[in-house]
């Protein structure tokens, strides 16, 4: 069993047959998970984002101080940086999927009977 922590207290990720971490109105805990998720997601990106800018201008330093003698690596450097690109779009492309799994499963699924 692992336990995490959302806004509404401490949750467990336990077999699916066991209904007791749903302390409360189990619909409202699903959907205050989806909204904790996508602050996750938005942290996530955020700080990727942020990493990605403090990287690209060490690397873009480093290839403005290149030593005279030491290998061209400014092809390398692209690739480097056209991959990061791809990473942040992978990480949009992950909150897109998940609104559109609420939106078409979830909001059809979990509701009051």
């Amino acid at each position: 069993m692992t336990d995490f922590w959302t806004r509404i207290g401490k949750c467990y990720i336990v077999d699916a047959e066991d209904a007791s971490r749903f302390t409360e109105d189990p619909i409202r805990f699903i959907r205050t998970q989806h909204s904790d998720l996508f602050t996750m997601i938005g942290k996530l990106r955020n700080a990727v984002k942020r990493h990605i800018l403090d990287e690209e201008a060490l690397l873009d330093m480093r290839e403005k101080n290149r030593p005279k003698q030491h290998i061209d690596v400014t092809e390398k450097l692209e690739k480097h940086k056209t991959q990061h690109e791809s990473f942040v779009k992978s990480l949009e492309e992950l909150e897109k999927m998940f609104e559109k799994h609420i939106q078409e499963y979830d909001k059809i699924h979990i509701h009051r009977l």
